[in-house]
């Protein structure tokens, strides 16, 4: 009997553990560069945004909700080497609510001020709700679309906003309007869909669209007529995005086609101009579904059936790291303004936020402030000749050296108001030998 009762009772520890292990989103060890991990949702995470200025999030979700999630504290105040948590805070207008079947593309306006989702609605059928971020006043509702709206996209002067999608087996779609009611919408194409990605250029002056049989079809915006096609045999392209400079456009997929020649995922850089092909990384066996830019273009970021995400150098090809930690395919990537910043969506349920501010490339020279440390270009202490602004995570305040001759290191420097987010080049008197560096 005392055996049975033993049974019993390391069963329920075991089950216990087992679903607070579910609960609390325990998997792999946490990846280095992983800042937070957030389960918003109860289903699949289908699309992730950040808002122009970077400080929001936006998800869209099989759970038939988009979520908005102020993420101001991940770029002031967070610490890749800190166990701090990061508590998620949603915007008293989230969430936005479907009605149907869940959601499945995101875009917020370039102002930020609107943001744009594709459902299905029980009642409507296909369509695009369009909310005001901050009221959550539905301001339109798009319908007259024939299958599930699969991507989306605001042009650069939000005149025009593109929405593609359709089912398999079945013409797919790209339909672009101003959705005033001042012009009919436009219809793209009637190749076999579905279309599950629709990117405008950076100067909104092309507009590149994924189609389901294999084709990356590119048109003009200013007559909507086809510029070039792109196209590679056993290959189905999934996401399709434009260089920040709008010099060159790649994309991504399932490559493993009829051919079945094992390279599921190759990631293919496009001349944004003529259409030539740059070059190719072929990133494993297992389809692409989203890919990314860095917002200077040194970096692209890459998912999918791997249940991993691959940062690669967007100018050599060459592998940066691996990030580890969802454990499911991985749909969405979206890349911070400032760069800081990349967020996950996946279909383990999770959004995850990632590290990048010690990768964004060359930028000692771009006049953005690319690490957020108040100082620009040359003024940044980060920066010698050929270095890039290096952020947080290689700060100052972190590198155990004293950068600016006071005799005093990191922490212990009064220059370091947080020890860790500021730098040794401030207006404080020190303690030190040059007591007042200046910086």
């Amino acid at each position: 009997m005392r055996n049975i009762d033993n049974t019993r009772y390391w069963c329920l520890v075991a089950a216990i553990s087992v679903f607070f292990v579910v609960w609390t989103g325990c998997g792999p060890s946490k990846d280095e560069r992983e800042l937070e991990a957030i389960k918003l949702h109860s289903a699949p995470v289908t699309e992730v945004v950040f808002s122009p200025d970077g400080m929001i999030l936006a998800s869209a979700s099989e759970d038939d909700t988009v979520r908005l999630l102020d993420v101001t504290d991940l770029h002031t105040n967070f610490d890749p080497g800190s166990t701090s948590t990061f508590i998620p805070h949603e915007l008293p207008s989230s969430p936005f609510i479907g009605h149907g079947a869940g959601f499945h593309s995101l875009d917020f306006s370039p102002l930020g001020d609107q943001i744009a989702a594709g459902c299905t609605d029980f009642a409507l059928g296909e369509i695009v709700k369009v909310w005001d971020v901050e009221t959550a006043e539905r301001l339109a509702v798009l319908t007259g679309h024939t299958g599930p709206v699969l991507s989306l996209d605001y042009d650069p002067l939000a005149q025009v906003l593109a929405v593609g999608g359709g089912r398999l087996l079945e013409a797919g779609e790209v339909t672009v309007g101003d959705w005033s009611g001042t012009a009919s919408p436009v219809e793209l194409g009637d190749a076999r869909g579905p279309v599950t990605d629709v990117a405008f250029s950076p100067d909104g002056s092309l507009l590149a669209t994924a189609w389901g049989d294999g084709v990356v079809r590119v048109w003009n915006v200013s007559d909507w007529t086809p510029a070039y096609d792109l196209a590679v045999d056993d290959h189905i392209p999934y996401s399709v995005a434009f260089s920040p400079d709008g010099a060159r456009l790649v994309s991504a997929g399932d490559d493993s086609g009829p051919g079945f020649n094992g390279h599921g995922g190759v990631i293919r850089i496009w001349d944004a101009i003529d259409g030539e092909l740059l070059s190719s990384m072929d990133l494993g066996t297992t389809p692409i579904h989203a890919i990314s830019y860095s917002p200077e273009g040194s970096l692209i970021a890459a998912g999918g059936d791997a249940q991993k995400i691959i940062v690669v150098d967007a100018w050599n090809s060459e592998v940066q790291f691996t990030l580890r930690g969802h454990t499911a395919p991985v749909n969405s990537l979206d890349f911070s303004s400032n760069g800081q910043l990349l967020a996950s969506g996946a279909d383990d349920n999770f959004i995850r936020f990632w590290y990048m501010g010690d990768m964004i490339g060359e930028t000692c020279d771009d006049g953005i402030d690319n690490d957020g440390d108040g100082w620009t270009d040359a003024d940044d202490p980060n920066c010698t000749p050929g270095d890039r602004e290096t952020g947080f995570g290689d700060s100052e305040c972190n590198d155990n050296i004293d950068n600016d001759d006071d005799g005093l290191t990191d922490s212990a420097d009064p220059d370091c108001v947080d020890g860790f987010d500021d730098n040794e080049s401030g207006d404080s008197a020190d303690a030190g030998p040059d007591s007042g560096d200046g910086g």
